[in-house]
């Protein structure tokens, strides 16, 4: 009973869950307390569920991660138009992204394997947040008719190759460093205020939000209040952009 107390505690469960899958659950997820918002009250809970499928069926870590890189950048290229069908298919992609991301690990854990390949490949995928502001930008210039539809998403596209070149070397060299030093930002976060700040101001929260602004559109039939949202988020990140920097640089 009192392993069942703790497991409960450290890892995100579904109430009517056999012991079999909470063992599972600690031996592939991480604890609770370093888990972000987002993966700790939704995607954890049912990722589990999928690593056992991808397991059976076979399918490698590495290639789960490849998926989430595709349904992420598939996220910021369906954001761009705004439209509730459009904004729907985006929040979809970006779940599948982010849930794919925290399965691929689970799968290596269950299978007790570790890859350099594998670390690489999860360096890559945390530069995903830059791919989908850079979308929510071009979201709002089209909206506001800057540029068309194809065009935004030809400079999306564009971008996002553009990225990587500079993200894969990064990660390159991230994956192969000796040295393991965690964000000083991202330490003051852990189940703290700025945890939940850093949610509601992020990419996470900004999809989180987006559920309501569907309906909205859908109602109104103008996206006259999705664009102030979209403005917010973008003021909001590029704040966050100088504080963390300063921040990061003072604590250095």
């Amino acid at each position: 009973m009192r392993g069942s107390l703790i497991l409960k505690n450290d890892y995100p469960i579904i109430p009517w869950e056999s012991e079999a899958i909470k063992k599972l659950r600690a031996k592939c997820q991480k604890p609770t307390v370093v888990e972000e918002p987002f993966a700790r009250f939704f995607l954890r809970r049912i990722s589990i569920y999928f690593t056992i499928i991808f397991n059976k069926l076979g399918l490698t870590p590495n290639f789960v991660s490849f998926l989430s890189l595709l349904f992420f950048f598939l996220c910021g290229f369906t954001l761009i138009e705004g439209s509730p069908l459009a904004l729907f298919i985006s929040f979809i992609c970006y779940v599948l992204g982010y849930l794919f991301d925290c399965v691929d690990g689970e799968m290596a854990r269950l299978r007790k394997i570790t890859s350099q390949k594998g670390a690489f490949l999860d360096n890559i995928i945390r530069g995903n947040t830059v791919i989908i502001s850079f979308a929510v930008i071009l979201s709002i210039v089209y909206l506001w008719g800057v540029v068309p539809l194809g065009i935004g998403l030809l400079l999306y596209t564009g971008f996002t190759f553009a990225f990587l070149s500079l993200q894969i070397p990064l990660s390159y060299e991230l994956t192969f460093t000796k040295k393991d030093e965690e964000d000083p930002v991202y330490r003051l976060r852990k189940r703290t205020f700025f945890d939940q700040i850093a949610f509601w101001t992020g990419v996470p929260g900004f999809f989180t939000i987006l559920l309501i602004f569907i309906p909205f559109n859908i109602y109104f039939s103008s996206p006259s209040i999705y664009l102030y949202f979209l403005l917010l988020f973008t003021v909001l990140t590029f704040a966050k952009a100088i504080l963390r920097g300063v921040l990061t640089y003072i604590r250095m």
